[in-house]
């Protein structure tokens, strides 16, 4: 985890790392590019159906075990809640609750996600797509996601919900890299990289286990 005063170049160095601003000097070294996933301040939802959001840059056939795929990674992203369903064993379903639609979202749905996702539903769904990435559908798929750079993503998701995500990210094998100011986020990591926002660019390194 990276951590530091407003101002110090937490986010500029989420930017060079990503391919955003230029490298003044020094070097980056990272896997290939289909292997680092990045998940910003800013949501960004694709346009499309709820399908082809999810396994977007991909582009998958439809079919019921890829369908199966996805609401599971919605479940591991606390994306859905329980409705009534008198058809289900105890009387209840999962479903992915929108702004606009009383029965919720279904895989086909194509609708303006920004505005149909709460910000804090947005920043969940940035997970769902990370989950899909590092576990994508097929499982053979190649270019699995090994590294997922977090910056500021998870202002709007409750400490218990956020240490879940987390803890998925670890079973999925993912290495993550985050930039943040909450402490609680601390325990999460095994080492700190602390910015002291003076001049001299000085920094910390601190092992957090």
């Amino acid at each position: 985890i990276i951590t530091g005063d407003n101002g110090c170049g937490k986010s500029s160095l989420f930017r060079v790392i990503c391919g955003l601003w230029p490298i003044v000097s020094g070097t980056v070294e990272h896997p290939p590019a289909n292997e680092l996933f990045f998940l910003s301040q800013t949501n960004f939802v694709p346009v499309g159906t709820l399908r082809e959001v999810l396994v977007y840059p991909r582009v998958l056939k439809q079919s019921k075990e890829l369908d199966d795929h996805l609401w599971k990674i919605l479940e591991w992203s606390h994306m859905l809640e329980d409705s009534l369903d008198p058809q289900s064993a105890d009387g209840k379903s999962k479903r992915l609750a929108v702004r606009g639609l009383k029965r919720g979202a279904t895989m086909d749905d194509q609708l303006d996600w920004n505005r149909a996702l709460s910000p804090g539903q947005q920043q969940r769904f940035a997970f769902a797509r990370l989950f899909f990435s590092a576990n994508p559908f097929p499982s053979a798929t190649s270019g699995k996601t090994r590294i997922a750079v977090i910056d500021e993503a998870t202002n709007g998701i409750a400490p218990n919900i956020e240490a879940d995500l987390y803890e998925r990210c670890h079973k999925l094998g993912l290495s993550v890299f985050s930039i943040s100011h909450k402490v609680e986020l601390k325990s999460l990591h095994d080492y700190e990289l602390h910015y002291h926002a003076n001049k001299e660019g000085s920094w910390d390194w601190i092992p957090l286990r």
